[in-house]
């Protein structure tokens, strides 16, 4: 949503509306805070559930809760929700190894004891202590009795471990579910309801994970997962129905909903098709408009760089306006090209019992030929004073990638600074007009026109006008319209891209000299084609493989020999990649990222300290 009115610019309008929201949250939370007792506070560093589903259906799930206590505390609570004919008994709470006593219902602030409250729809516990600005991790144990829906084709279980009514937020949430032993593993499937940013990992047949990295106050973390009968034979909590399509039903409808959306304009009725197709036409034309301008280049090959600007601006313009972890590993090696740093490959060994050989490649630092724009600069830094803590050995695109899942904030803070001064040095080539302010009226009056039609007997031509009036909005604002100078950069690097995979097959006097190409390589990269122009280059210079010299040693070796460059272009894709992504919903059930759905599982709830 912040990238949308980013991308609107309706910084007056946004910002009023920005300005009352706040004044408003401040009016209603001053206020509140006032009339608490005291200042007091807590939060959860960490909450790690393990959870294990047993031959019988029942589930035995073992919390442990850690608050970080800012003030004094006597107590706190926790209650479950029951669904689905589950019940919960055997409920202990221990610290650290020592169980606390149970009491009656209602004795509270003795320290070291509980006490369980059996509702109909709930379990409510209750346990006391005294804590005073310290971490305290407490761990809660209980049998959840009939957590396995045996269905027709499969057994659900269907269980949210952290409920979305405790009040505060979770740094770190892991749940790990062990179901018994027996299944294979394409015939487990398993989901995560929750952030999106949320991920679940399928490790084995008898072992899923979940994981959270900052899990808001109020926001559940749920798990489902569909397994075979023959886990469970002991089991006895039947639906009497057939389970699976309708689980893959609901996780492909969370993780889709655009998608079914869009569906409703297919139905077969004239007017609403047919305006829809109109907008879509209408949005391509402009689309693919947007890219060309009459001056542009119209030839089929480009033989030299569309100009003189680094590989990451190039791939910010020919993926309009995007930049990927490919426009990394182009600048790494641009910098090696021009002596800012070596790449040297070594074999190494990984494993303490079993050992395994790899082969990597060291980033050492050296001393440049030229001066660094800001976003080389950056990248510099990166590699050498954040990853390698400024040794002048440098570091290793292993340690980058174990850096990157690692320090995941810092790297993500980098990688945001980094493509924001990409933008910046390509906003001085002047490649991109304004927003097509054109398209979006044109999406506005579509969607204003649309609304009276809810209450008409034209719900397909409201579905149609509901969905493309949005999207003309978002499409035209997010649309990278390209200058002149930008459209006949964009042509060239295009017919240089041509070139590249083609060079082979023209007239060696047309071909640059071979000195030429380690610049071209880098380029390669950010097209997309730097294996293809390895091996070309080897078909057009076949002396090269006899004496690799024939190249500066910006690379040495590695560049001259196709298979170590394919290995160093691979792994260093393959490292950033790694170190940049962040996990995406899944509705296979094959793991990945959670899904913004669910909410109907078992379990949950939620808690507090007092």
């Amino acid at each position: 949503m912040k990238r949308k009115y980013k991308l609107l610019s309706f910084r007056a309008g946004f910002g009023f509306l920005l300005m009352v929201f706040v004044i408003a949250i401040v009016i209603l939370f001053i206020p509140a805070r006032a009339g608490a007792q005291d200042d007091r506070s807590f939060y959860f560093p960490s909450v790690t559930i393990e959870a294990e589903v047993n031959p019988d259906g029942t589930m035995n799930v073992t919390e442990q809760r850690t608050f970080r206590f800012d003030g004094n505390y006597r107590g706190a609570w926790a209650y479950i929700y029951l669904k689905y004919n589950s019940t919960i008994r055997d409920v202990q709470v221990s610290e650290e190894g020592q169980p606390y006593r149970e009491m009656p219902i209602g004795t509270q602030d003795i320290p070291g004891i509980f006490y369980v409250e059996y509702k109909p729809d709930l379990v409510y516990i209750d346990w006391s202590y005294e804590a005073y600005n310290e971490d305290r991790t407490f761990t809660l144990s209980y049998v959840v009795d009939n957590a396995v829906l045996l269905h027709q084709d499969v057994a659900e279980l269907y269980w949210q471990f952290i409920g979305d009514e405790w009040g505060e937020r979770t740094t770190y949430a892991r749940v790990t579910l062990t179901l018994p032993a027996g299944a294979n593993q394409g015939e487990i499937r398993a989901w995560g309801h929750g952030p999106l940013y949320g991920a679940v990992t399928i490790v084995d047949p008898a072992t899923i994970v979940w994981e959270v990295d900052g899990l808001p106050a109020k926001t559940f973390m749920e798990a489902r997962v569909a397994f075979p009968h023959k886990l469970v034979p002991q089991a006895a909590n039947y639906s009497g129905l057939d389970g699976l399509p309708g689980m893959l039903a609901d996780e492909e409808a969370w993780a889709r909903q655009a998608n079914l959306k869009r569906t409703m304009t297919r139905l077969d009725y004239f007017f609403g098709p047919l305006l829809f197709l109109a907008m879509l036409t209408y949005y391509i034309v402009a689309r693919i408009r947007s890219k060309r301008s009459p001056d542009a280049y119209k030839g089929d090959y480009y033989r030299k760089l569309a100009g003189d600007y680094s590989p990451a601006e190039a791939g910010y313009l020919v993926r309009s306006g995007k930049t990927v972890p490919e426009d990394f590993t182009a600048t790494v090696m641009d910098l090696a090209r021009r002596g800012h740093l070596k790449l040297e490959e070594y074999q190494g060994e990984s494993g303490l019992i079993r050992k395994r050989s790899f082969t990597d490649f060291r980033v050492i630092p050296a001393e440049g030929k030229d001066q660094l724009k800001k976003h080389e600069q950056q990248l510099f830094s990166f590699i050498f004073e954040k990853v390698s803590g400024s040794i002048p050995e440098g570091t290793t695109l292993r340690d980058i990638e174990k850096y990157g899942k690692r320090r995941r904030e810092n790297t993500a803070l980098f990688y945001k600074n980094w493509t924001e001064s990409i933008k910046k040095e390509a906003a001085k080539h002047k490649f991109f007009k304004g927003i097509a302010w054109s398209g979006i009226i044109v999406g506005a009056v579509i969607t204003v026109v649309g609304i009276p039609l809810r209450f008409l007997p034209m719900i397909i031509t409201f579905v149609v006008t509901s969905i493309t009036g949005p999207f003309l909005i978002i499409g035209f604002a997010m649309m990278k319209r390209l200058t002149p100078i930008g459209a006949d950069h964009f042509a060239k690097w295009r017919a240089f891209k041509r070139f590249l995979q083609h060079f082979s097959r023209l007239d060696r006097s047309t071909i640059p000299a071979l000195i030429v190409w380690e610049h071209y390589l880098v380029y390669a990269v950010v097209l997309g084609v730097a294996k293809e122009v390895m091996e070309q280059l080897h078909l057009a210079y076949p002396e090269l493989k006899s004496n690799p010299h024939l190249l500066s040693p910006a690379f040495g070796v590695i560049v001259a020999n196709p298979v170590r460059f394919n290995s160093l272009t691979s792994s260093m894709d393959q490292s950033f990649k790694t170190a940049f992504r962040s996990a995406s919903s899944s509705g296979s059930g094959g793991g990945g990222g959670f899904s913004g759905g669910g909410g109907g599982g078992g379990g949950g709830g939620g808690g507090g300290a007092r």
